[in-house]
């Protein structure tokens, strides 16, 4: 194996593992943390009754063993109030979803926020998505029964790694640019290593 193929070879292998790591989302180590903060949500729908999930996640475990997965949910930035902190054990090398149900009374009403993720061993957060449900108006029905409307937001983000992950892809791409430029040069210099050298060794006529 010459040296060009090697190095060939070794800039696909760092192109395939940024790949990867882009396709799989976010990925943490055991005790490594991750925050997602918002400051907008997708207006959808005006409901009549309060009932969606405000937060859920899916990740995959990239461990063997059951792995815990802690999160923190928080009113603004994470240095803000906290309105709640959960967690949830997943099987090792698998993927599945997890959420709260219920909060607080109407959080996110400005629609800023903030989730922070934890793990207690290797994971790759694939998607979360934050629903935020906000009071509208309130009448009173013909029985004299209160009708209150709900304005629902919610949007669903796919995490995108790391800037140290496209940093490998961008270092591998122009590794391969640069092999494939100086290859040439490198042909071209050898056979004329090669002439030179056969013309010093022939015999005298």
């Amino acid at each position: 194996m010459t040296v060009r193929t090697s190095f060939r070879l070794v800039a696909l292998a760092i192109f395939a593992f940024a790949f990867e790591g882009r396709s799989q989302g976010v990925m943490l180590n055991a005790g490594d943390t991750w925050s997602y903060q918002f400051s907008t949500l997708d207006y959808l729908d005006t409901l009549s009754s309060a009932g969606p999930m405000p937060f859920s996640f899916s990740v995959t475990t990239l461990s063997p063993n059951y792995t815990t997965v802690s999160y923190q949910l928080f009113e603004g930035q994470p240095s803000d109030s906290l309105i709640y902190s959960g967690g949830y054990i997943f099987a090792g090398n698998s993927t599945g979803s997890s959420g709260v149900s219920f909060l607080p009374p109407y959080p996110w009403q400005d629609l800023d926020g903030s989730v922070t993720f934890s793990a207690s061993a290797p994971i790759s957060i694939d998607s979360l998505t934050i629903e935020v449900i906000r009071p509208g108006t309130t009448i009173t029905g013909p029985f004299g029964d209160i009708i209150t409307s709900y304005d629902f937001f919610k949007t669903t983000v796919t995490p995108t790694p790391e800037p140290a992950t496209l940093s490998l892809l961008a270092a591998a791409v122009a590794a391969i640019g640069f092999f494939r430029f100086a290859a040439p040069r490198q042909r071209a210099a050898l056979l004329k290593s090669q002439k030179r050298n056969a013309a010093v060794c022939r015999p005298p006529l």
